[in-house]
């Protein structure tokens, strides 16, 4: 599954556009947990929604070694090495997988999700900062294992402005605007209104 295929899909059947827009829209009152809600708001989507779909949050990254079954990432090195154990391996956000069928193939799908923090100091370019550090992560973790796919989205609350930094130029964007007519479009292509409203950025490697 790719980052347009994904969002087309919570576009598709996501119950209601107007809850996340409105959760968003609350993070002062609701304090303490908009990644994890998020993350369960996806699950029920695809588990509910098309046959076969399980979903596990914090699910280590496999290496393909046999020997070394399982990845860690340096994030201020900006490496992937191959280890042994569980317990030292780095973990995405949550992990889609959907067995394969006589009518489809099998998916498995690596997720680093990151939300806005209001309490930041410039919550817009910390939260677009936090998730380019995934998308490094994710580079690192194909290169060295390529049948890993992986996806990073952002999910914030605000105006869509200029100026806010961007993924790499091998990197495809595309942002879910539930308030645009519940519109995918390419980063380059999004609804530039400055109304304050909810949107997903997602990205996987082109």
């Amino acid at each position: 599954m790719r980052s347009q295929e994904f969002l087309r899909f919570l576009s598709r059947n996501y119950p209601d556009p107007g809850r996340i827009c409105w959760l968003a829209d609350n993070q002062r009152k609701i304090r303490g947990g908009w990644e994890a809600w998020l993350q369960v708001e996806i699950a029920i989507t695809f588990v509910s929604y098309s046959d076969g779909w399980e979903c596990e949050r914090e699910a280590g990254y496999p290496s393909g070694d046999l020997n070394n079954p399982w990845l860690s990432y340096d994030r201020q090195a900006g490496i992937a090495t191959t280890v042994r154990h569980l317990n030292h391996a780095s973990r995405c956000d949550f992990y889609l997988h959907r067995s394969a069928a006589q009518d489809r193939p099998r998916d498995d799908t690596y997720f680093e999700l990151k939300c806005m923090n209001l309490n930041a100091h410039d919550p817009v370019r910390d939260a677009w900062e936090r998730f380019n550090s995934d998308i490094y992560k994710i580079e690192a973790v194909t290169q060295t294992n390529r049948l890993i796919n992986g996806i990073a989205l952002l999910a914030s609350y605000g105006s869509f402005a200029e100026g806010v930094p961007r993924p790499g130029p091998n990197m495809r964007a595309y942002v879910w605007d539930p308030t645009d007519q519940n519109n995918v479009s390419l980063l380059a292509n999004v609804n530039r209104d400055p109304t304050d409203r909810f949107f997903m950025v997602a990205v996987s490697l082109v």
